[in-house]
């Protein structure tokens, strides 16, 4: 009888003790799925990472009392601790209500660790783990634990290490003798000492990120495969969560490339000013890139110069800063592709102000005009920040190309007005000359009608004024009749001359010889109003074929002109001399100066200077030199107040000669 009772209590005992087992695995899977879904209802990667080492650590909840965490870098080079969480000690986590069970619970805690994470266990519940995380707490945050962490980098190669082989083979591994492991480094074995420990990796999707190495070295407790089979689980969905808002974060930063490019589209349509376009693609394309400052340049089409066209979040004194973002527009316009900077520092640490950046040439077909930069990306904490992914990089080279076509928008714009402005320019012009055609139509027919006139009215002065005693009075009055009459009657055959347009007699002549003869007949004058003529013959100069009393002409009036309009004691200077091709005459003379936009007039017929008139004169003049193949120039060079520069070409008039020849045996036989 006693043997049965015995026998029942013992079933009664043992069943009791698999419904307590069976108890905690309910209450395990209901830590695991709080804890699971605390991860996955956030999208900030190291609130993630958070919860599931507070998890792992805190009130016994996985059965671990400490936790590293360490995360692959950007390079995809190492694995590089991050973060510790937990007690340094026994006595600590006795303290902090960490994982050293209470007496009376140590039994059931032994007998249960297959099963970990029951309802009474010591410290916080799944619950108020997650509850203190997402609230920001510090969630066991340990600052010697951290700095260990720190000081654990360990290259991604197999075999070297058995937390990279955890990683590289992505499975779970229970370290239990880390004296007699020869991939346990000095500085892990000093941490752990002679307890086991686990090391769980962290995958999201495809891609390694980073590991989990848990321990129980202050309560000395066991670790079992259950207590490593449910942190893996937790890790799978750490896993899962960053994965999640990776992809969140790729949407939204795709949505955000999207409404930039189409912003910076709109602006160029609807904008007339570049700037403003400007502006707007260098703020948008900071924000794209995360980053915190941005700028374009643009190259000076005459002085090859980048000068900065807009900028966004870089201070106005920063000229370090300028310098290497221009360094780095430089290079990217003469790779003529993306160019970036790791941020790591270079060329005199410059790089090292700002951090990783990137450049995107601006191309109008086969001519660089410009760069957009980007720098000083803003990485994410709890994590190795990232580069821009191809998209980014497609983006930054959109953006640019966008760019280019405001840039070329304003080149045509700026085409445009300016054609139409000098469209309006040579409307007015065209008005102007038919106003002086008309002028000079009733000119030279006013002239034709006085000039006979005039002719005979001097002809009578001077014939009477010969019929007169030297010393008469009324001699001298009529010799300043004739004087005036010859006055009038100069402009008068200008006119009749400038009317006629006849064709040049072409002969070959001496320029110098023509020259002399023009400074000649103004020598008198020049001397009644004491001016002083400088002669400058240039050594023997070809002969040119020439009309010799048109260029006679043509030289004359630009020499009376100088007379009249030099000072008392000024000077006239005149120059002749070979320059390469052609044969040069200079006329400079002292005095006041035509306004700008007078000079540009003096050679249209009609134009004249209201102190010595001559536009007549320098019509004529600049019609004759271009008939010879020449052209005509006037300008203001000091001393001098003007400088009239005529230019006769040597090389054609071989040619020109033939050309007279020829059509002047056409015109015999015409006759």
């Amino acid at each position: 009888m006693e043997d049965a009772v015995s026998e029942r209590l013992h079933r009664i005992a043992a069943a009791g003790e698999r419904v307590a087992l069976l108890e905690a695995e309910v209450e395990d899977l209901h830590a695991y799925m709080n804890i699971a879904s605390a991860m996955h209802e956030t999208l900030e990667p190291e609130r993630i990472l958070e919860i599931l080492l507070a998890a792992v650590t805190s009130g016994n909840a996985l059965g671990f009392d400490r936790a590293l965490l360490l995360l692959a870098d950007s390079e995809g080079e190492a694995l590089q601790g991050r973060l510790g969480v937990g007690p340094a000690t026994a006595g600590a986590s006795a303290h902090a209500g960490g994982s050293v069970p209470p007496s009376g619970a140590s039994a059931r805690g032994n007998r249960r660790e297959a099963s970990p994470g029951a309802s009474s266990r010591a410290g916080r519940a799944p619950e108020e783990i997650v509850e203190s995380v997402l609230r920001g707490l510090p969630a066991g945050r340990s600052a010697a634990l951290t700095r260990v962490a720190r000081q654990l980098r360990y290259p991604l190669v197999a075999g070297r290490s058995v937390v990279v082989d955890a990683l590289l083979t992505r499975s779970a591994l229970l370290v239990s003798d880390p004296a007699s492991e020869r991939r346990v480094d000095p500085l892990l074995a000093e941490h752990v000492g002679s307890s086991c420990f686990a090391v769980v990796p962290i995958i999201a999707a495809s891609s390694p990120l980073g590991v989990v190495v848990a321990d129980n070295v202050p309560s000395g407790r066991p670790i079992g495969p259950r207590s490593v089979g449910l942190l893996s689980a937790l890790a799978a969905q750490a896993g899962h969560a960053l994965e999640r808002g990776r992809t969140f974060a790729s949407a939204g930063r795709r949505r955000l490339r999207g409404a930039a490019i189409e912003e910076i589209a709109r602006e160029i349509l609807l904008s007339t000013h570049l700037e403003r376009v400007l502006q707007t693609a260098a703020r948008l394309a900071a924000q794209v890139f995360g980053s915190s400052r941005s700028a374009i340049w643009l190259r000076d089409a005459d002085s090859d110069a980048l000068r900065p066209a807009a900028t966004h979040g870089v201070p106005a004194n920063a000229s370090a800063v300028f310098a290497v973002l221009e360094e780095l527009a430089r290079r990217a316009m003469s790779d003529r592709r993306l160019a970036r900077s790791n941020g790591a520092a270079h060329e005199g640490g410059k790089a090292s102000l700002l951090g990783a950046s990137w450049a995107a040439p601006l191309t109008i077909g086969e001519e660089v005009v410009g760069a957009l930069a980007v720098s000083g990306r803003i990485a994410h904490s709890g994590r190795p920040s990232e580069d821009p992914d191809t998209e980014d990089e497609i983006f930054l080279a959109t953006a640019a190309s966008l760019v280019s076509v405001a840039v070329l928008q304003a080149r045509i714009t700026k085409r445009a007005i300016d054609a139409e402005k000098g469209a309006r320019e040579s409307r007015a012009a065209m008005a102007r000359t038919e106003r002086l055609a008309a002028v000079g139509d009733l000119a030279v027919k006013a002239a034709r009608e006085i000039h006979d006139p005039l002719a005979a009215l001097g002809a009578v002065a001077a014939e009477a004024a010969r019929a007169l005693a030297e010393d008469d009075a009324n001699r001298k009055r009529l010799l300043a009749v004739c004087e005036s009459v010859e006055r009038l009657r100069a402009p008068l055959d200008e006119a009749a001359q400038l009317a006629k347009a006849e064709e040049p007699r072409l002969k070959m002549e001496s320029l110098e010889t023509v020259v002399r003869e023009a400074t000649t007949a103004v020598a008198d004058r020049a001397k009644a109003r004491r001016v002083h003529l400088i002669e400058r013959w240039g050594g023997p100069l070809p002969l040119l074929l020439l009309d010799r009393a048109k260029i006679l002409r043509a030289v004359g009036n630009i020499v009376r002109s100088a007379v009249e309009s030099t000072p008392q004691l000024g000077k006239i200077m005149v120059e002749t001399r070979l320059d390469g091709e052609h044969v040069e005459l200079t006329i400079a003379h002292e005095g006041s100066s035509a306004p700008g936009e007078l000079a540009e007039r003096l050679f249209a017929a009609f134009a004249t200077r209201e102190d010595t008139g001559g536009g007549l004169g320098f019509a004529v003049s600049a019609q004759i030199i271009r008939e010879h193949g020449g052209e005509l120039r006037l300008a203001a060079r000091e001393p001098w107040a003007a400088v009239f520069s005529m230019r006769l070409p040597v090389r054609d008039n071989g040619e020109r000669r033939r050309n007279d020849r020829r059509h002047g045996r056409d015109r015999r036989r015409a006759a």
